[in-house]
């Protein structure tokens, strides 16, 4: 693919033989600094295509209108037809509201009280039946045509409500005890404190060295009162073993450990290559109710 994007990872797409679209499902994540998308074959609910691209320049909200006509232009898995589209998207603004006081008429109302709303942009609804909350975010509304045009049937999620509903989920299935979740990408990262099932805390923050983001972090754990020390962190992203992040974050905790892959999939073989705990959110867009 051509600029404003480099390619950093394809699985699957060279072996892609057209003409199934109507069994598949595509999933696009549209994040601050790229672009990735899988396809599942619903026939054998399996992964068989991911790509992931890098934006050459980081990309404002305005911008990725214009970002995704490239995209479908440059991609043949994006310019044809699928059963279903889900698209999740990042903001640092994601308001949750409980379901009994939720009104779909007031939504915008609900935004206001924390943000400002800019005059083209658009207040949308996610459901979280896990969480039993309703997160509000704003979307850019000319973004919101370019999606309608080409993926008629889509469906836009927060970044935020997937992997709230996701470890939510993994949480009542799984025999793990962290009550800090830590998904880490390039340019942000999301914080989730927890109490047995329940979400204590739900913030997300940009940043550009990881300095940054240990601060935010232990920010947020020093308004809890919490000793890192005494914290077992359950962590998933973009984040390597091997890496220097992760050595400093081991230091901090009690105990670290790596979130599986969600089982209920199968996956190309060529998925191997990858951590199980990379592209955890757009690798749970088809589990997000």
């Amino acid at each position: 693919m051509s600029a404003p994007f480099a390619k950093t990872i394809s699985i699957g797409a060279d072996g892609l033989s057209r003409g199934l679209e109507t069994k598949e499902s595509l999933s696009i994540e549209l994040l601050p600094d790229g672009f990735s998308y899988c396809i599942l074959d619903h026939q054998h609910f399996r992964y068989q295509v991911m790509e992931s691209f890098r934006a050459l320049q980081p990309l404002n909200e305005n911008q990725w209108a214009q970002a995704i006509d490239h995209l479908v232009r440059e991609n043949a898995n994006l310019s044809v037809s699928y059963q279903k589209v889900n698209i999740s998207w990042f903001s640092t603004k994601l308001i949750l509201v409980p379901f009994d006081l939720f009104k779909h008429a007031q939504k915008e109302t609900y935004y206001g009280y924390a943000n400002n709303l800019p005059e083209n942009n658009l207040v949308l609804a996610d459901r979280l039946n896990n969480l039993q909350a309703y997160g509000l975010y704003e979307f850019p509304a000319e973004l919101k045509a370019r999606l309608e045009f080409f993926f008629p049937a889509h469906r836009i999620r927060h970044s935020g409500s997937v992997l709230i509903e996701s470890i939510l989920a993994a949480r009542q299935l799984d025999e793990w005890n962290a009550s800090l979740v830590l998904h880490i990408r390039r340019k942000h990262f999301d914080i989730l404190l927890l109490e047995e099932n329940k979400l204590l805390y739900y913030n997300s923050f940009l940043y550009e060295e990881f300095g940054d983001l240990m601060y935010y972090l232990f920010f947020v754990l020093e308004q809890f009162e919490l000793d890192a020390n005494q914290m077992e962190a359950l962590l998933l992203g973009e984040i390597s073993l091997d890496s220097e992040r992760f050595i400093n974050l081991s230091q901090y905790f009690k105990k670290i450990t790596f979130i599986g892959r969600n089982d209920v999939f199968h996956y190309h073989s060529e998925f191997d290559a990858l951590p199980h705990h990379y592209f955890y959110n757009l690798l749970n867009l088809n589990s997000c109710g």
